[in-house]
Order: C-alpha cells, then sequence, then structure tokens
C-alpha cells in the first residue's frame, strides 16, 4: 500500500507543525518550516523556550511558534522613538480597528528595528513578544501602501511584517502614523 509521509515523520521526528499542534500553538512564520524541519532531520534543530515576554530576531530557517491570538501588529518606528510613545501608537491603532490589544498574538517589526530601546521597552511593557524579520521575509509581502522603507530596498515595514506574521494573510488596518510611529495591524 502505498504512503505518503513526510520525511520527519519516516525517521521518527517531530516536525514544528505537529509540535506546534501539540503544545496549542501556531507558528508565526510559515515559511520558515522546511528550514526548519530539515534541520530537525539532520539533529541541527533547538527548541529554545522564551517563557515571558522576549524578543526574538529570526532567520529564515527558524520558526516561530506562540499561543493562539487573532491579530498581528507590524510596526515601524523613527530611530530613537521613545516606549511611551510606541505604546500610545499602538492603542491607537487598536482602538480605531476596535480591537481588544489582549487578542494580539504577536508584534513584529524589520531587523533593522532590532536595537531600537523604545520598540523593546514597549513589548516588554505589553507583556507580549515581538519577532523582526529579515528584509527578504518583508520583501515577500505585497502592502497596499507606499513605503518610505523603499529607499532602504524593502516594500514596507509595518503592513509588510503585519503580513508576514500573521495567519490569515488580511490587513484589517492598513498602516496608520502616529507621529514617530507607523502601526497596521493584520489577522
Amino acid at each position: 500500500t502505498p504512503v505518503i509521509t513526510t520525511a520527519t515523520e519516516a525517521t521518527g521526528h517531530e516536525a514544528v507543525e505537529v509540535l506546534a499542534k501539540r503544545e496549542g500553538l501556531r507558528v508565526v512564520n510559515t515559511r520558515s518550516t522546511r528550514k526548519a524541519n530539515a534541520s530537525i532531520l539532520t539533529e541541527k534543530a533547538g527548541i529554545y523556550r522564551i517563557p515571558g515576554p522576549g524578543m526574538v530576531i529570526a532567520g529564515s530557517g527558524v520558526s516561530f511558534l506562540v499561543a493562539e491570538g487573532r491579530y498581528s501588529v507590524g510596526i515601524g518606528c523613527r530611530r530613537g522613538t521613545s516606549f511611551e510613545e510606541i505604546i500610545g501608537a499602538i492603542h491607537a491603532a487598536c482602538e480605531k480597528a476596535q480591537i481588544n490589544p489582549d487578542d494580539i498574538a504577536i508584534y513584529a517589526s524589520g531587523a533593522l528595528k532590532s536595537h531600537e530601546s523604545g520598540l523593546l521597552e514597549a513589548v516588554r511593557t505589553l507583556n507580549r513578544n515581538i519577532i523582526f524579520l529579515d528584509p527578504h521575509d518583508l520583501n515577500k509581502e505585497t502592502p497596499p501602501s507606499e513605503s518610505a522603507a523603499s529607499r532602504f530596498g524593502l516594500t514596507g515595514v509595518a503592513e509588510s511584517a503585519a503580513l508576514a506574521v500573521s495567519v490569515r494573510h488580511h490587513l484589517i488596518l492598513e498602516k496608520q502614523i502616529y507621529g514617530n510611529v507607523t502601526i497596521a495591524i493584520a489577522e
């Protein structure tokens, strides 16, 4: 009897998707699973648990799993933006989209923002997680709005990041600019 299976199942390894299902989680960056599962097969992949708020800079072969949540928020900000301004922008965007901030599963931004202390502190203060995506992952998305990030070779930051880590790949709030912060929300 012919049987179609994955290499991870055939070799007795647990694939990223299987681990996510067993743990009641979802894979945020689904395009990563091919490389991550290949690494599992060669027994080079590690599983790192971050029990509380944290920041993750993930390459294309790192699968990032989070607890279920309906929304993802993409954030762009100017260098040196304060955490208070970022939190204020997040709350204003949630109000405009008529969603509860507690329903946000993950925040995302571009890797260029991974050292922004205001952004890191804002997400930490909100007791949430953020993933920083490399340009390749951001540019796989086709955001509806033009972006100033094109000068850095990016299709966008806020909308692209929100779409890249969303479940349905649908923006419910196109990018909104609040002072030095740009926010987009996807589901």
